[in-house]
């Protein structure tokens, strides 16, 4: 009686060096091929994906590069009035 676990197919076997079990994969069908709306879809999907990181990162650059401004703004403000004092 075969066993499939997680698309691997495993049937027991007469001794051999696998402790008496054979694996079969699932194998694909070699006719399958993709229609041009499936690639198109696949392009698009990728497109908005990339894009979307991409965006994310930039708006992540602008606030560490705006949250550090900020930083050195109050460390100047604090180092010019333990200096020279606010007059």
């Amino acid at each position: 009686m075969p066993l499939q676990v997680l698309g691997v197919q495993f049937t027991p076997a007469a001794a051999d060096n696998n402790h008496g079990l054979t694996i079969e994969r699932n194998k694909m069908d070699p006719k399958r091929n993709l229609t041009e709306a499936d690639v198109n879809a696949i392009v698009d999907a990728l497109e908005e994906r990339i894009s979307k990181k991409f965006y994310l990162d930039i708006g992540q650059g602008v606030w560490s590069m705006a949250w550090k401004t900020i930083i050195v703004l109050i460390i100047g403000i604090a180092a010019y009035g333990a200096t020279k004092g606010l007059k």
